[in-house]
């Protein structure tokens, strides 16, 4: 049988109430052909009518046989809804398998293929939604256990109570009521519905990368549906105006030291640019709505606020999702626009890389279409706060609290449960919410019986002898079912209230005093730490070779000086494809810097290279020339996070999941910890690290250090360092950006061959070769020369060098140290 029948004859039943006027007009002397064809009714039928001396009704009453009847179907549909309101919805696997047990707990009659596949039919699933049309398939949203256990009566109460107290004591219009919170912008496009051929396995769509960097953008909006010029916060230490070009008019950038991410002071920063933009004062307060994150809970802001006539209310913790204006009727909107926007680009850009630096004009197409009027509007109507709806949730609340009611207190059984068990909402109970006051009326085998003593087995023929409920129990989240540790829960709180200032006051004092202790006691620990480093050293050596100078030295010039570490790293990956790591000197460490130097000079002297400032991994190109040979360049997808956090926060990597994922396929790797760039290469039975920036013996940060190359024994040895080193850079959050990359030399000719150079220099030591522009050097720069050179023919006389110089320099002295930047063009 098929599964949707289509009709194949054009024959339609008529109103019963026709039939009934046809057999009065008959009774009042109308013949009956003529009463058929007045009333539009079929002679014979009609004829029927008159000699069985009633009316039956014309719609057929034939029907498949079905296994559940139909007030068992609609207990059934009733326990789908519950499930799916308790936070624990059913698929149709399940429902498969429930109907199954269902079946068999009642001892229904079921088809054959039940029996011996456990679980109902997919032809029983497709007919029962089409006879309960009030049940769909649907995708749920993901909440988390903290946010079901959170919005609760309780917290929402609290909330409403102090919303209304502030609208009566400060008589706020809408106007003056806003929200504010923030929301994640990609540079990585996340595909969705395409049209393809039929039938493929995979379909292919391109995107700037696999993860992308993050930009912040902070909202705020009005009950009356404006909206306030946005706050953008660019994973860069210092902002740049062309970051905002094409945003939308008056958007505030900002730099950020954490990746992109909110913090206290950025968060000061972007209250004043909302006071200034809003017309508020002591005198005329204005009412801001925002979440409990610790960024918007700080002295300063609090203090900016009552200065300004700023009134912070905070909504209760992990409810943002049901109560936030922005969260519910704007951000979804916005998502859904930026990303077609984000689409429509690529598609414009072919072969272009969607970086920080785009994500404000792709804001700019989208912000329009997503902060309308109605949405934002919608967003405040939705979530009860203006027009003030304290009753909006309380529908669902008494749901979820008749749930945990169910769970932590079982029902006692009446006679009536003895004789015939039932499922749970047919229980007389007082009513105890609008759910419960529905449940009643929910079977239709219950509304055609009238009051009546308690029910016989007789009577409820066509009820479950065992309910859904009691095959299959609702699962739900009782209050408190798990003890949290730590610090307290929060709540919803008026933060520019005196009290609540006071309380934030203590804690930062506390935490002041905790520090402080805690510093004094590592004070007092000191002279046993160095045993245990000592021994942690020992077990795991750290070989240290340092270099002559580092990137900052003076014999580089002002132009590339301190901002060369991607091209110095560049340089270090490319001579470990020539020379083993293991095998390196310190004259190899002088010439991967100097070599480095050159790199990076020559794509700032590039007109095609758009290079600026430091360079990016997404700079390097992929064909290099150093030490007079042609390289191809192989990378792998970047990966990025912050260094001490797993891979649970966001999209980011963890720095030890990074390392691996670059090895995985590639020798080396390039690691940017916020501004440092380092290069790691992993050998048979060891890690190199090379470090470009001015160190000292141990490899830390040093105001006279050099660069230096590292062996480290193991992963976590190498980890253990990274870590020190970060903390070392920097005391707050440190950022990572990853690579993993392999250099391939070419059998290209380089483009500037030295004449008569490389046949003299043996193939291991391309770094032989002596410098024969020695006039390039000012006289006037005597500091720059290595100290052991004093022999350095004057630059008025190159002619005087001949040109089996190599043979004649001493042994002990290398050539390497009299390389200088501006000879290294000329080598190459």
């Amino acid at each position: 049988m098929v599964r949707t029948y289509k009709r194949k004859t054009q024959w339609t039943s008529k109103p019963v109430q026709n039939m009934k006027d046809a057999v009065e007009a008959v009774k009042e002397g109308l013949s009956f052909r003529e009463a058929a064809r007045m009333f539009s009714v079929s002679k014979s039928s009609l004829g029927r009518a008159m000699s069985r001396g009633k009316i039956s009704s014309l719609t057929s009453q034939c029907n498949t046989r079905q296994v559940f009847t139909n007030a068992e179907e609609q207990e059934l549909v009733e326990y789908i809804i519950q499930a799916s309101k308790y936070g624990f919805p059913i698929d149709s696997m399940t429902l498969r398998s429930l109907a199954f047990d269902l079946a068999n707990k009642n001892l229904k009659v079921c088809p054959p293929s039940w029996t011996r596949n456990k679980r109902a039919g997919e032809d029983w699933v497709l007919a029962f939604r089409k006879r309960h049309p009030e049940i769909s398939i649907r995708i749920p949203e993901a909440v988390s256990l903290a946010r079901m256990m959170a919005f609760n009566r309780n917290n929402v109460d609290e909330f409403f109570k102090k919303l209304q107290h502030l609208y009566e004591k400060h008589t706020l219009t809408p106007d003056r009521i806003f929200n504010t919170d923030e929301t994640a912008l990609m540079t990585s496009l996340k595909p969705t519905k395409v049209l393809a051929q039929s039938g493929v396995k995979q379909v292919s769509q391109v995107v700037s990368q696999e993860r992308g960097e993050l930009v912040t953008m902070l909202a705020i909006v009005n009950a009356i549906g404006n909206s306030i010029p946005p706050c953008l916060i660019f994973p860069r230490v210092n902002f740049h105006d062309h970051m905002t070009i094409n945003a939308p008019p008056g958007t505030k950038g900002l730099g950020s030291r954490s990746g992109g991410w909110m913090t206290k002071s950025l968060f000061v920063e972007c209250l004043e640019h909302f006071t200034e933009h809003v017309n508020c004062s002591p005198d005329n307060k204005v009412l801001l709505i925002l979440d409990n994150h610790e960024s918007h809970i700080s002295l300063a802001a609090i203090n900016h606020c009552r200065e300004k006539g700023v009134v912070l209310l905070s909504l209760p913790p992990h409810c943002t999702h049901r109560m936030q204006p922005l969260d519910v009727g704007v951000f979804g909107p916005l998502k859904t626009e930026y990303n077609k926007a984000l689409s429509r680009w690529m598609y414009m850009h072919p072969g272009t890389r969607t970086t920080i630096h785009h994500v404000s004009t792709i804001l700019g197409s989208a912000y329009p279409r997503a902060f309308r009027m109605e949405n934002i509007i919608s967003g405040f109507k939705a979530t009860g706060i203006y027009p003030l709806d304290s009753e909006m949730f309380s529908k669902e609340l008494a749901e979820e609290a008749e749930s945990a009611h169910l769970q932590e207190q079982p029902q006692e059984p009446t006679c009536q449960q003895e004789q015939l068990p039932e499922p749970p909402h047919q229980q007389e109970q007082p009513p105890a919410s609008p759910l419960q006051q529905e449940q009643p009326r929910a079977s239709p085998l219950q509304q055609e019986q009238p009051p009546s003593p308690p029910i016989s087995v007789e009577e409820v023929e066509s009820s479950f002898s065992h309910a859904p409920a009691d095959v299959r129990p609702h699962a739900s989240v009782p209050k408190n079912s798990r003890k949290r540790k730590g610090r307290p829960l929060g709540s919803s709180r008026i933060l520019t209230d005196t009290p609540e200032k006071n309380i934030i006051e203590e804690n930062v004092s506390a935490k002041k005093k905790k520090a402080e202790k805690t510093a004094s006691q590592s004070r007092k620990r000191a002279p046993s730490q160095p045993a245990k480093a000592t021994a942690r050293r020992s077990k795991t050596p750290r070989t240290v070779l340092q270099a002559t100078y580092h990137q900052g030295s003076s014999v580089f010039n002002d132009r590339t000086r301190g901002r060369q570490c991607v091209g110095m790293a560049t340089s270090a990956v490319a001579y470990a494809e020539i020379k083993d790591m293991s095998t390196w000197t310190k004259e190899d460490l002088d010439l991967v810097l100097l070599f480095g130097d050159y790199m990076y000079q020559k794509m700032l002297d590039d007109e095609e290279d758009n290079v600026q400032g430091y360079l990016q991994l997404s700079d390097i190109p992929a064909q290099i020339n150093l030490f007079n040979k042609n390289f191809h360049v192989s990378r792998s997808a970047h990966a990025c996070g912050v260094v001490g956090l797993g891979p649970s926060f966001s999209e980011a990597f963890s720095l030890s999941g990074a390392i691996k994922r670059a090895f995985d396929n590639f020798p080396s790797m390039i690691l940017v910890l916020k501004e440092t760039s380092v290069m790691i290469h992993k050998s048979t039975d060891s890690f190199w690290l090379f470090d470009s920036h001015s160190r000292n013996q141990n490899g830390m940060p040093s105001a006279n250090g050099k660069g230096v190359l590292m062996k480290f024994q193991d992963l976590d040895d190498l980890l253990k360092f990274l870590t020190e080193m970060s903390k070392a850079i920097s005391s707050g959050v440190v950022t990572f950006d990853s690579a993993g990359f392999q250099v391939t030399e070419t059998d290209d000719q380089p483009e500037q061959q030295p004449p008569d150079q490389p046949e003299q220099q043996p193939p291991d030591h391309p770094e032989q070769q002596p410098p024969d522009q020695p006039e390039q050097q000012p006289p006037d720069q005597p500091e720059q020369q290595p100290p052991d050179q004093p022999e350095q023919q004057p630059p008025d006389q190159p002619e005087q060098q001949p040109p089996d110089q190599p043979e004649q320099q001493p042994p002990g002295q290398p050539e390497q140290q009299q390389l200088q930047p501006e000879h290294v063009k000329q080598l190459v």
